[in-house]
C-alpha cells in the first residue's frame, strides 16, 4: 500500500477546518462532520487537523469507533476522555469539578445500574469535564467511523454538539456515506441537533494521479491511463493507491483498456501482500484484525501462537508493506485494509479466533464488554466462560445506561447456551433489560423465567417486574394481576402487606446459591426489588428484603388498578386501611405508597391538611428525588396532590427542587416532568 499523502489536493477542506480551530480559540466552539465514502481521506484530514491543531497550542482528543464494538456502552465516549481520567493531583481536581464529578461513575470500574436518566447524567458530566479541560487549554475533540459508535457515545455526543458555543472546544466527527450505522436515530440526531456543519472530502483531479503513479514506482503516466485509472476508480485516494500499485507490479504492457477491466479488490490485493509476505505475517495480520486496532503486539502474537521475536519481524513486514501504519499498539494503513482480513477468514476460523481472544484478553483484565464483543461473534458452544463473561458485559452495560446493549449480551448468553441452573436467571435479567429499553417483548421474556422459577421470593421479584412491563403497555389488568399474583407468592393479602409468610423467607434462606433477580444467574446480590440471598445476612435481613417487595407490589397494584374502570374500587378497597393508618415511609417502596395514598386522599376530596401531609412524607425533604423513576411518575403524584390541595407554595418548593436536582445531574425527562 502506498504511503499515506493526505495533502493532495486538499486545500479547501484544511482552509475550513483551519477556520473551526479559529473560531474555538475565540470560544465559539463548533460541531463539524467529515461525510465521504470509505477511502476518500476522512481520516488522513482527522489526523492532519490534530497536527496542525497541537502545532498552535490545542490539546486534542480522540477516539475512533469500531465495528466489532458496537455494542460496547459508551466505548467511544470513554476511549475519548480516558487521558482526562488519568490525571492526578490539582489538576485531576480542577476538572472534575462541579457538575463534572457526574462523569466520574462512567469512568469507574465498578457501577451501580443506571437507567436514562443516569446516561443523561454521564452525558451532562461529561460535556462539564471537557468544558473544564478547554477552559485551561482550547480543546480539540475528534471522532473517526462515528457510523459505528454506540448508542451511547452518540447520546453523549450529541449532547455535547449542543453546547460548545461559548466554549473554546471544537468537536469534529467523520462518518462513512454508505455504511450501515449501529444506531441510525443516534447519528441522525448528531447530524442535526444541532446541524453540523458538513465536509465531503472531493476525489481526487486527474492533475494528482501522476504524482501518485511515481510514488508508486509506475512509469507510464500517460494522460490516457491516468484518465482510465480516474473513471475506475472515482477519484477515490485509496482504491487509486491501490490500483497503481498493483498496476506497478502488473507484468506485460499497460494500456487504458488493462486498467478499465476493473478495480481489483482491496481485500484481493492485501490478500496478494500477505502471500508475498509470508505465513507468519499472515497469521499475525488476521490475529490483528480479529483483535482490532489498539491491541499490542503481545496481545496479537499470542492469539497467532507467534513468539514474540517472530511476532515482531512480521510486524515490521506489514509496516513496510503498507499493511500496518503503526507496530505497537497495532494500527491498520486503513479500516478497508482490516475489514478485508476479519471478513476474509473463514467463518469457523474468525468464530474460533474470536472466542480465543474473549478467553485470552480475560487474563488481561480488559474491560467487560469488550470482551463480550469477541464472544457475540464466537460459535455457540456451551462455554461457560463466555456466559459468564456476557452477563458480566451485560451488567456493565446496564450500569452505563444503556440496556440495549446488555440485551444483545444476554439473548447472545441464552444461544451459548448457559446451564440449565442458570436460565432462568439469565431470562429474568434479559426480561429486565428489554423492559429498561422499552422493548414490547419484555413480558413475555420475564414469563418465560417465570416458568423456570422456583423460589416464591424470586418469582415474586419477576412478577414485580411483569407487572411494570406491563403496566407500561397499557395493559392495566393484566399489570395488576401480575403484582397479585406477585403478592400470592410471597402469602401476603393486598391489604395489610404484613410480614409475608414464613415459606417465603425460608425459600429465599434455601435458594441463596443461586439468588434472585437479575442476579439469579449468577448465584448474586439483590435485584432491583431488594430482594437478597439468604446465607450470611440470615432470615431477619430476607425478611426486611421480602417486605420492601412486599410494599413495592402493593404500590404497583394500585397504580395499575386505579386506572383500570373496573379495578378502581379494588384500588380503593385496599387502600382503606391504608388511609386510616399510613405507612412510615422509612423505605423507597413505602414513599411509593404514601404517594398513591395522598393522590388518593386528594380525589376523595379529604381535608387538604391530610392530603398535603400525606404527600410531604413522600416527599422526605427531598429524598425521593434520589429514587425517582425514569418518567418521574412517584413526583407527578406528589406534586398533583399538592396542587390539587392549593398548597401551591409546597408544591412550588417541590417543583422547583426537582427541577434544579434534574439539571444538576442532566436528567432530561425528570427535568421534562418537573417543568
Amino acid at each position: 500500500m502506498l504511503a499515506d499523502d493526505p495533502l493532495l489536493a486538499r486545500g479547501a477542506e484544511l482552509d475550513q477546518l483551519r477556520g473551526l480551530l479559529d473560531d474555538a480559540r475565540r470560544g465559539a466552539g463548533r460541531h463539524l462532520l467529515i461525510e465521504g465514502e470509505a477511502g476518500i481521506g476522512k481520516s488522513s484530514l482527522l489526523r492532519e487537523l490534530r497536527a496542525v491543531a497541537q502545532r498552535s497550542g490545542f490539546a486534542t482528543l480522540a477516539a475512533k469507533a469500531d465495528p466489532l464494538a458496537t455494542d460496547v456502552a459508551f466505548g467511544v465516549a470513554l476511549e475519548l476522555v480516558e487521558p482526562l481520567a488519568a490525571t492526578r493531583g490539582e489538576e485531576r481536581a480542577a476538572l472534575f469539578a462541579g457538575a463534572a464529578e457526574l462523569a466520574l461513575p462512567l469512568l469507574a470500574p465498578q457501577r451501580p445500574a443506571g437507567d436514562d436518566a443516569a446516561a443523561e447524567r454521564f452525558a451532562h458530566g461529561t460535556f462539564r469535564l471537557l468544558a473544564n479541560a478547554a477552559a485551561r487549554t482550547p480543546l480539540l475533540l475528534l471522532v473517526d467511523d462515528v457510523q459505528w459508535a454506540d448508542r451511547g457515545s452518540l447520546r453523549l455526543l450529541a449532547h455535547l454538539a449542543a453546547r460548545l458555543d461559548g466554549c473554546q472546544l471544537a468537536l469534529v466527527t467523520a462518518v462513512r456515506r454508505g455504511e450501515p450505522a449501529a444506531d441510525p436515530p443516534g447519528l441522525e440526531r448528531l447530524r442535526l441537533e444541532p446541524p453540523a456543519e458538513l465536509l465531503q472530502p472531493a476525489p481526487l483531479p486527474l492533475e494528482t494521479i501522476p504524482r501518485l503513479a511515481a510514488a508508486v514506482g509506475l512509469p507510464d503516466t500517460s494522460e490516457e491511463l491516468c484518465a482510465a485509472c480516474a473513471r475506475v476508480t472515482g477519484g477515490n485516494p485509496l482504491l487509486l493507491k491501490t490500483l497503481l500499485t498493483e498496476l506497478a507490479q502488473h507484468d506485460g504492457d499497460l494500456d487504458p483498456a488493462t486498467v478499465a477491466g476493473g478495480l481489483p479488490q482491496v481485500s484481493r490485493h492485501v490478500q496478494a501482500q500477505l502471500a508475498r509476505l509470508g505465513p507468519h505475517a499472515t497469521q499475525l495480520a488476521q490475529s490483528g484484525a480479529v483483535l482490532g486496532d489498539g491491541a499490542t503486539l503481545l496481545q496479537a502474537a499470542r492469539l497467532a501462537g507467534l513468539d514474540l521475536d517472530t511476532a515482531a519481524a512480521a510486524a515490521d513486514q506489514l509496516l513496510a508493506g503498507g499493511i500496518l501504519a503503526q507496530v505497537d499498539p497495532l494500527a491498520f494503513a486503513h479500516p478497508i485494509v482490516r475489514a478485508s482480513l476479519h471478513d476474509g477468514l473463514a467463518p469457523a476460523m474468525r468464530a474460533r479466533l474470536h472466542a480465543a481472544a474473549a478467553r485470552q484478553l480475560a487474563g488481561d483484565r480488559v474491560d467487560s464488554e469488550r470482551l463480550a464483543a469477541h464472544a457475540v461473534r464466537a460459535l455457540p458452544t456451551g462455554d461457560a466462560q463466555l456466559v459468564e463473561l456476557l452477563l458480566t458485559a451485560a451488567e456493565q452495560a446496564r450500569a452505563r445506561a444503556v440496556p440495549e446493549s446488555a440485551v444483545h449480551y444476554l439473548r447472545r448468553a441464552l444461544e451459548e447456551p448457559p446451564a440449565d441452573w442458570q436460565r432462568g436467571g439469565v431470562l429474568a435479567q434479559l426480561g429486565r433489560a428489554e423492559a429498561a429499553a422499552g422493548m414490547a417483548e419484555a413480558a413475555e421474556t420475564l414469563e418465560q423465567a417465570l416458568t423456570l422459577q422456583r423460589a416464591p421470593a424470586e418469582r415474586a421479584e419477576t412478577l414485580l417486574w411483569i407487572g411494570r412491563a406491563r403496566f407500561a403497555l397499557g395493559a392495566l389488568r393484566d399489570a395488576a394481576a401480575a403484582f397479585d399474583r406477585g403478592l400470592d407468592e410471597l402469602g401476603a393479602d393486598g391489604l395489610t402487606g404484613g410480614q409475608p409468610a414464613r415459606r417465603a423467607t425460608d425459600a429465599v434462606g434455601a435458594g441463596a446459591g443461586a439468588g434472585t433477580g437479575v442476579d439469579g444467574a449468577r448465584g448474586g446480590e439483590a435485584g432491583a426489588g431488594g430482594v437478597a440471598g439468604g446465607g450470611r445476612n440470615g432470615d431477619a435481613a430476607a425478611r426486611v428484603a421480602l417486605h420492601e417487595l412486599t410494599v413495592e407490589l402493593r404500590a404497583g397494584f394500585i397504580s395499575a388498578a386505579r386506572f383500570e374502570m373496573s379495578l378502581r374500587p379494588e384500588a380503593q378497597r385496599r387502600l382503606a386501611p391504608l388511609l386510616e393508618t399510613p405507612t412510615d415511609g422509612t423505605t423507597r417502596g413505602e414513599r411509593a405508597l404514601l404517594a398513591e395514598v395522598g393522590l388518593e386522599l386528594g380525589i376523595r376530596s379529604a381535608p387538604p391538611a391530610d392530603a398535603i401531609a400525606t404527600a410531604m412524607r413522600a416527599w422526605a425533604d427531598g429524598q425521593i428525588l434520589d429514587e425517582l423513576d425514569a418518567q418521574g411518575i412517584v413526583l407527578s403524584q406528589i406534586a398533583a396532590t399538592l396542587t390539587w390541595s392549593d398548597a401551591f407554595a409546597a408544591s412550588e418548593l417541590v417543583l422547583d427542587a426537582a427541577v434544579a436536582h434534574a439539571e444538576r445531574n442532566g436528567a432530561v425527562q425528570q427535568l421534562a416532568t418537573a417543568a
